[in-house]
């Protein structure tokens, strides 16, 4: 009786060691499977399809979010549905969006990246760099770092305390778009510009001297002030969807941030 009641104890034990092992084992699993979620969540830029950079005054996207959401606008209308994540491979499922219709190019990106989410992707990332192919279609992101400038257009409202008017004869609105890699995209009301930026601290900001930029004659719009601020911006805030660029306090710019 003493030795069966030892081994019955002995068989418990080992039961019991088993369930908690298993249940150890089934915790380091899940806090693994969150781990890379929370890795993959956030918000990031659409580079390039099939190695070809993306060319478009407006910042494509794909936002990762917590419980498996997925947002997007990539080109003209805003998609929504949601992912999952198993191994290296990503699949979407419920994507449905907005029935805006926009310009070719626009529109022959949307296909495309809709086209791809569609069907199971192998995935290859790191922190900062996620790529994912259907076999026809690559798609390459990068991590959006600084979310409360990077990844939006800055439509310009202000130049040294004055509201920014429309000439006549000018094109379009003046605006701007953080991009990642620090790279800086926009148009000064006659003609568009490019060059780097750099973010330090919790608000500090300087910019490329000289900006590149296209080289159009436009009359009555002088673009010379809104370049000139590219060269004197030290600090910015964000604030209730405005952006402020400022030189030893003082406003020399303020943006707004325009939603697609």
């Amino acid at each position: 009786m003493l030795f069966g009641f030892i081994c019955s104890k002995h068989t418990i034990m080992k039961y019991l060691s088993g369930i908690i092992l298993a249940f150890l084992m089934s915790s380091c699993t899940t806090q693994q499977m969150n781990s890379n979620n929370q890795t993959i969540e956030g918000k990031w830029e659409l580079s390039s399809i099939n190695g070809e950079e993306i060319n478009s005054e407006k910042l494509l996207t794909l936002t990762l979010g917590e419980n498996n959401q997925l947002y997007g606008y990539f080109g003209c209308n805003q998609v929504n549905g949601t992912y999952t994540i198993n191994g290296n491979s990503m699949s979407t499922s419920q994507l449905s969006s907005t029935r805006m219709m926009c310009d070719e190019q626009a529109m022959a990106y949307e296909r495309t990246v809709l086209n791809a989410l569609e069907n199971k992707q192998s995935m290859q990332r790191d922190e900062n760099e996620m790529k994912l192919n259907t076999g026809d279609t690559q798609l390459t992101f990068n991590r959006i770092g600084n979310t409360a400038v990077v990844g939006r257009y800055w439509k310009l409202l202000e130049l040294d305390g004055e509201k920014v008017t429309f000439a006549e004869n000018q094109e379009k609105e003046q605006f701007m778009i953080f991009k990642t890699g620090d790279k800086v995209y926009g148009f000064t009301g006659c003609n568009y510009f490019n060059g780097s930026f750099e973010l330090e601290g919790d608000n500090e900001i300087s910019f490329d001297q000289n900006m590149a930029t296209t080289m159009m004659a436009c009359q009555d719009i002088d673009e010379s002030k809104y370049l000139q601020v590219f060269k004197n911006a030290e600090t910015y805030k964000v604030s209730n969807n405005k952006l402020y660029l400022y030189n030893q306090g003082n406003t020399l710019a303020v943006f707004e941030d325009v939603l697609f």
